[in-house]
């Protein structure tokens, strides 16, 4: 199954954290790249764009039904290996 989204933007600074903001538009990322570069002076900023993304589904946990032991596999006595 193909899930859509629709395509954003995020800037990146170097030595900073890492981007956590989506721009809807490539323009909106550039304004905010040179406002950021305009208030930290000689630090670079880049406009990063999404190109392709991938996701895995778990499945939900199933239920384990426990029943009682069968007498004949019990073990009688059990030493740990430790």
């Amino acid at each position: 199954m193909v899930e859509r989204e629709a395509k954003f933007w995020m800037v990146y600074g170097e030595g900073a954290g890492r981007p956590t903001y989506r721009h809807e538009t490539k323009q909106s990322a550039k304004d905010e790249a040179k406002r950021l570069a305009s208030c930290h002076p000689g630090r670079r900023f880049y406009v990063l764009q999404a190109r392709s993304g991938f996701v895995v589904h778990i499945s939900d946990p199933q239920k384990v039904v426990l029943t009682n032991a069968n007498p004949k596999s019990r073990v009688e006595h059990f030493d740990p290996p430790f």
